[in-house]
């Protein structure tokens, strides 16, 4: 990611002005950025596998819906 893309990310996660970020050591901005890109990729693989199991439970519960029609009890002649 570029700097000013962080400082965004930043801003938008924190509700702080980027000015705070100026603040900071070089090897400090850096570690945080490294752990916010961290944090936000693990986010994103949870949303995935929530959208996932969900989708599957649709599709289980959807099939479960369908029922085998049962044949109606026939009286054969017994010869």
């Amino acid at each position: 990611m570029t700097l000013l893309r962080n400082k965004f990310e930043f801003m938008v996660q924190t509700h702080q002005p980027t000015t705070v970020i100026d603040t900071w050591s070089y090897w400090e901005y850096e570690e945080y950025v490294k752990l916010l890109n961290e944090k936000n990729k693990k986010e994103e693989e949870d949303y995935k596998k929530q959208n996932e199991d969900a989708d599957r439970m649709k599709q289980s519960s959807s099939i479960g819906n369908f029922s085998i029609p049962k044949m109606p009890n026939f009286n054969y002649p017994k010869f």
